[in-house]
């Protein structure tokens, strides 16, 4: 199992992460459901609007790859259920994604939620692979 507050994997008994000192219950756990890994390429499309500012990727609470406008980076990640976070300086998104031993691989799409007051960098697609 993981713990979500710091991403670090941890002992299925455990009360309490040995990392970070989190306790630990199942709302802050998260299980993988095989030790196969899964490609997940996270993309960011060219857009003019927020074409400045990187948008960092978190998986579990760490920081998994870091987005320039234009940008694809492929990371690999535990398959099972994986809280995935896109932030950028004005707001961030948070969500929970199925990574599927099913799929070989994963594409994701980030891109900017035009607001009213901000933006907000988040999920806009998820394709999968065979």
């Amino acid at each position: 199992m993981f713990c979500t507050n710091c991403g670090k994997e941890i002992p299925d008994t455990s009360q309490f992460c040995t990392y970070c000192g989190s306790a630990v219950n199942q709302k802050n756990l998260i299980q993988t459901t095989s030790q196969k890994n899964i490609k997940a390429v996270f993309n960011r499309p060219k857009k003019f609007v927020g074409c400045a500012v990187s948008m960092k990727i978190y998986i579990d609470g760490n920081v998994a790859t870091v987005l320039k406008n234009g940008e694809s980076k492929e990371v690999e990640v535990p398959c099972g259920k994986h809280k995935v976070i896109v932030e950028m300086w004005s707001a961030i998104s948070e969500r929970e994604v199925e990574f599927s031993e099913e799929f070989s691989k994963m594409y994701i799409d980030v891109g900017i939620k035009m607001g009213f007051w901000a933006n907000k960098a988040e999920i806009i697609a998820i394709k999968n692979e065979k």
